[in-house]
């Protein structure tokens, strides 16, 4: 059976989380946003770039980058605090904490985002790095997932529940490039990620992978959620020209290794302004999905520079899928 089209709807209020010039560390712009369903409380991680920038050794300037908190009651209008969730430290090795993904696991909230820093001849070290967070106030850093190969490990996030009583995680290697893959590997304990020992013997299964010929390939969006199909992905697909869309697969429940399904056409294309120009243009990156009834919501950065919304029913989705 062929795939049947299917389309999330924009938010006609999009942005719906702007750059704040009155907060240095979120005057440039916001984005990529991971979302956790709380009750009625939406709890919103969202990476902000500051106002100044680093000069790199190489000469090259980076914008420092913080995450910020938001919440609402209706998933639409966020109160954010005034400052930073997560933000680097003086005599801290890292200069820029990105792109969060927030998973409530076993009753407690563990977040995983990338933590990037200057390597060798000034190129930026990026690397996935953890935290158990508490009410969203008190945040214990938990370091850094030592993959021995350093080459762009980021985009990860934790299984909302147990895998056979495992933990499953996502995360893409390779981002940013024509080799960019989305595996997924089981650990006993959240202390296996960040024992180098333990980390280096965990089986890793390559579960989204590129075609020949694409200009980028797959990276991990938003926390899997759980449906009565399967494990739900919302991913930023491959693209062969310098784009970023927004995709969705089906993983098995009881084996995410097994991809079920994926969709063929974009769910998401950058197509308004607010996507198609800004801090890197033609942007639409997911990073945050909840499921309520019927209705799929997801957050994702529109253009680099702004928090956006588009929803969709969850029961066509997967019809599409199927």
């Amino acid at each position: 059976m062929s795939e049947r089209s299917f389309h999330l709807v924009r938010e006609t209020r999009n942005p719906i989380l702007a750059a704040d010039p009155a907060h240095d560390w979120e005057a440039t712009a916001v984005m990529n946003p991971s979302v956790l369903l709380d009750g009625l409380r939406r709890h919103m991680l969202y990476r902000a770039l500051g106002e100044h920038n680093i000069v790199r050794p190489s000469g090259k300037l980076y914008h420092t980058s913080s995450i910020g908190y938001a919440q609402s009651q209706d998933g639409l209008n966020f109160t954010r605090r005034a400052e930073p969730f997560l933000a680097p430290a003086p005599g801290d090795s890292a200069i820029g904490f990105e792109d969060p993904r927030i998973t409530r696991l076993d009753g407690e909230d563990y977040l995983f985002y990338t933590s990037v820093s200057f390597g060798e001849g000034g190129d930026l070290r990026v690397q996935i790095a953890g935290a158990r967070c508490q009410d969203f106030a008190n945040v214990t850093k938990l370091g850094l997932v030592p993959f021995q190969e350093i080459w762009r490990f980021k985009a990860a996030a934790l299984f909302p529940e147990r895998i056979g009583g495992r933990l499953g995680f996502l995360y893409t290697a390779g981002a940013d490039s024509p080799a960019s893959t989305v595996y997924y590997l089981e650990a006993d304990s959240i202390e296996d990620l960040f024992d180098p020992l333990e980390l280096a013997v965990l089986d890793k299964t390559a579960i989204l992978s590129p075609t020949a010929g694409a200009g980028r390939g797959p990276e991990l969006g938003a926390v899997p959620l759980r449906t009565s199909e399967g494990w739900l992905l919302i991913y930023c697909p491959e693209s062969y020209r310098k784009e970023w869309t927004i995709g969705a697969a089906l993983l098995d429940l009881k084996d995410p290794r097994r991809v079920l399904a994926k969709s063929t056409t974009p769910l998401l294309v950058p197509q308004e302004d607010y996507e198609l120009e800004g801090y890197v243009d033609n942007v639409a990156f997911p990073e945050g999905a909840i499921i309520e009834g019927d209705e799929l919501s997801v957050y994702y950065g529109g253009g680099d520079r702004g928090v956006c919304l588009a929803r969709g029913s969850l029961k066509e989705l997967l019809s599409s899928l199927r």
